[in-house]
């Protein structure tokens, strides 16, 4: 008999896999879960934003530049006390086979981290 656990459907991990699928050949991603962000976050770089679309690149997920439809932009404070805004755009992602659409992240500089999104 199998002694493991099976984890409920609506618990996930500390980290996970996860695939984008509406981002034409992507790579899968491993990602943090943090259950007390408001908003997910993925690793962008070189972001710019032009007529209500934001282009930028995240190397672990794409080789090529990616351009979205741009939701809204995020205020972030900063522990200086600071603001930084952050753009946020809609995803369609799977999790642990799961399907999720319309999941929106905010694009952030994550390169110093360990994993390239929070989710």
């Amino acid at each position: 008999m199998d002694t493991k656990e099976k984890q409920p459907d609506n618990e996930i991990g500390s980290t996970v896999e996860i695939r984008f699928t509406n981002i034409p050949g992507s790579a899968p991603l491993k990602g943090k879960v943090d259950t007390g962000a408001e908003v997910s976050s993925l690793h962008a770089t070189e972001h710019s934003i032009q007529d209500g679309r934001v282009t930028f690149v995240c190397p672990e997920l794409s080789s090529n530049r990616i351009t979205v439809p741009l939701v809204t932009q995020q205020t972030v404070k900063s522990s200086d006390g600071g603001q930084e805004y952050r753009p946020v755009i809609s995803l369609n992602v799977k999790v642990n086979g799961k399907l999720m659409t319309n999941v929106e992240f905010n694009l952030n500089d994550r390169g110093n981290m360990k994993f390239p999104v929070l989710i």
